[in-house]
């Protein structure tokens, strides 16, 4: 069964923004751990090229293809004067837009890639040297040895990381939106009820991909 996908969505990265600004005007560690922690829960613009899929145009502007087999999607990258080549991502249409007008690429259209997706197409890939963030704009270069190393870290952070309340709560959607702002790689969770004498436990499923998640 085919897959669709979809391109040219809209995302707002307006805090991870602030996250590397910060970082670049003040490198500590708390601006680096801000700066690691909003990427991991963030997606970015991914210029791609599709050879053989037919666009759907989508209510929201957005377009949608079946992935199957026969449709190619081809990475779109940039090369240094060093002649090193590096998976060029953005944080919003706006800096998409700065690259793209110096590109001679046809066909393009974006596909938002969380980080760990852009970690996986890059530290195995022997062609690639790492990414390079909003190359027009705060041109943030990540080589493979940052790579792992945010990889690492975003690891020891979501095996440190809990998830509660302030207090007691009733409301489902609020639970639901801790886990997918703290757990975004969740893709569902089964609702199990819980009952023993007196005392109850849910476990909520959602689809943490969602931008309102729902328990």
């Amino acid at each position: 069964m085919a897959t669709r996908i979809y391109f040219n969505e809209v995302v707002d990265n307006e805090d991870l923004e602030q996250a590397f600004n910060s970082y670049l005007q003040d490198v500590n560690p708390d601006t680096e751990h801000d700066f690691i922690k909003m990427i991991g829960v963030s997606r970015l613009y991914a210029p791609v090229q599709i050879l053989g899929a037919e666009f759907t145009s989508e209510a929201d502007g957005s377009l949608s293809a079946e992935y199957e087999d026969g449709i190619e999607v081809q990475y779109q990258v940039i090369k240094n004067g060093n002649g090193e080549l590096f998976f060029p991502a953005f944080t919003s249409q706006v800096e998409y837009d700065k690259w793209a007008k110096t590109s001679t690429a046809q066909g393009l259209v974006t596909s938002l890639l969380s980080f760990d997706q852009f970690s996986s197409l890059t530290i195995p890939n022997d062609q690639i040297t790492g990414i390079v963030i909003n190359p027009f704009g705060q041109n943030i270069v990540l080589n493979k040895t940052n790579l792992q190393y945010m990889v690492d870290a975003l690891i020891q952070m979501n095996q440190n990381a809990t998830i509660s309340l302030d207090e007691t709560t009733t409301d489902q959607t609020a639970f639901a939106a801790l886990l997918a702002r703290d757990l975004p790689d969740i893709r569902t969770v089964w609702a199990v009820d819980l009952v023993r004498g007196d005392e109850r436990t849910l476990v909520y499923v959602l689809d943490a991909d969602a931008e309102d998640a729902n328990a």
